[in-house]
């Protein structure tokens, strides 16, 4: 299990309404981590901290809208200037529940798709990386997804889409700053 690796100490973790995000946190937080948890759901934090409040060594919750860009600066520099350093940041988003096909998809799915998931692992990976950078240690970014219905995610074109430009931006990172640390 993730808790179980000793080298890191400050997480940084985006998107916690799904199971996954859930898991992670409550996981690090069983191995005494520090940790700066981001949602858009203020609802889903409150849940998240009452549950593993007093277990992660140090615990701040931050509402975040993964969409603006002013929102997730703040919310990285802010973690950054709580604990001063970060090891590991884990993007999490969701994909909806929904998956149409081409034929059938409107504008405002795909808007919604590309303007909330691929725009903010984008947007994520932005600021943190510049931390990164800035702190002139090793660092990780990990982007994950989840769709509830896996079964059809192979006929969303907004959503595959999504993943490709997901994986892109991961390898572009990869290949442009791979003497970072990174």
């Amino acid at each position: 299990m993730v808790a179980e690796g000793k080298n890191i100490r400050t997480i940084f973790i985006c998107g916690l309404s799904s199971e996954i995000g859930q898991k992670l946190a409550n996981s690090f937080a069983d191995s005494n981590t520090k940790l700066f948890l981001t949602d858009p759901s203020q609802e889903t934090l409150e849940k998240i901290e009452k549950k593993i409040s007093g277990k992660a060594k140090e615990l701040q919750v931050m509402r975040v809208d993964s969409r603006d860009a002013y929102f997730v600066e703040d919310s990285v520099y802010k973690a950054f200037s709580s604990f001063g350093n970060f090891d590991c940041f884990i993007n999490n988003f969701s994909l909806p529940n929904f998956h149409t096909n081409i034929v059938d998809c409107s504008l405002d799915y795909w808007n919604r798709i590309m303007n909330t998931s691929l725009a903010g692992v984008f947007l994520h990976m932005k600021y943190e990386l510049m931390l990164i950078i800035g702190q002139q240690k090793r660092g990780f970014i990990i982007n994950t997804f989840c769709s509830k219905n896996n079964a059809e995610l192979k006929n969303s074109h907004a959503s595959v889409t999504f993943l490709f430009g997901m994986n892109g931006l991961m390898q572009t990172l990869s290949d442009s700053f791979k003497n970072n640390a990174i």
